[in-house]
């Protein structure tokens, strides 16, 4: 079987030509692909990784997007939220995250240094939505969106993101590993204003780093992490961590499913909760469970 884009010989069970990242017509698929706005996309891989992703009950089109990947002992999870004053955000957020994914997999299995792969993988994923635009097109004319991205081994995790898109570790207490770039955490931590006093502004909810944009390129953040046995681990889109933003709210809505729960089943919970509050945004929700049985995939 050969590559459609480049010709060069492919397996048939692969989803993306490891010569030229093309998708490979006629490969098993792992839900929709990222870059089709779709009202919900749900990819279930296997018991321990699995996403959902919601239009919500407000908007129009469902602008995020998420990918889910296992080549075990590695699992990729990606979401991005498309910036909805931007041209075209669901565009956007779909080449972000199908780029970032591959670039993540194809890295961890060489063994590339996972703080290096992650924030390379995270500027491959800006300039694929660079590139859906021609040369010399305006900012804002462009998609934006903002990522955050897991690629999680024998029992450790990196994390990277660009953005309010978040990640949790919900064991024990729970663990943000994130820190939003937003205004409202620019402003506080100038001291400029009290959080309370920012979360009243106009301005409350921009953003200070996204992908997207060839004139202003991220400067990712990257967290490392230990896996254990029981952890879950949340990758989200603020339509969810708005509804429930601290990592024990979270934890009071995941909790009480028994530690056989299957991710997916996890997901489409913490999403029909969201919507249950509102659904005033699109809903985003990937997770990876570390199995008793099994330390870091």
């Amino acid at each position: 079987m050969q590559c459609s884009a480049c010709a060069q010989p492919v397996d048939r069970t692969a989803r993306f030509c490891e010569a030229c990242g093309a998708p490979i017509v006629g490969a098993p698929s792992q839900g929709a692909p990222a870059s089709a706005a779709v009202d919900r996309r749900e990819l279930d891989i296997g018991c321990e990784l699995a996403a959902v992703s919601d239009r919500g009950l407000v908007h129009a089109q469902n602008e995020d997007a998420v990918v889910a990947l296992s080549d075990p002992p590695f699992s990729v999870l990606v979401v991005c939220d498309g910036v909805s004053t931007s041209r075209d955000p669901a565009r956007g957020s779909g080449a972000a995250a199908e780029a970032t994914a591959r670039s993540l997999l194809k890295g961890a299995k060489s063994g590339a240094n996972p703080e290096e792969l992650m924030r390379a993988a995270i500027l491959t994923g800006h300039d694929a939505v660079c590139e859906l635009m021609p040369a010399g097109t305006s900012s804002n004319d462009r998609p934006l969106t903002t990522i955050v991205a897991a690629v999680a081994g024998t029992g450790a995790l990196t994390i990277g993101w660009a953005g309010d898109s978040r990640a949790y570790l919900l064991s024990g207490a729970g663990r943000q590993l994130t820190h939003d770039d937003s205004w409202v955490n620019a402003v506080v931590e100038r001291g400029d204003m009290t959080e309370a006093q920012a979360i009243r502004s106009p301005n409350a909810h921009a953003i200070t780093q996204c992908l997207g944009d060839p004139d202003d390129p991220p400067e990712p953040h990257v967290v490392h992490a230990k896996l254990s046995p029981g952890d879950r681990l949340l990758l989200c889109s603020d339509g969810l961590w708005n509804c429930a933003p601290t990592p024990s709210a979270l934890i009071a809505l995941t909790s009480g499913f028994p530690a056989a729960t299957a991710a997916i089943d996890v997901c489409r919970a913490l999403v029909e909760f969201a919507n249950g509050a509102g659904g005033r945004d699109n809903i985003t929700a990937a997770m990876l469970i570390v199995r008793d049985d099994a330390s870091g995939s």
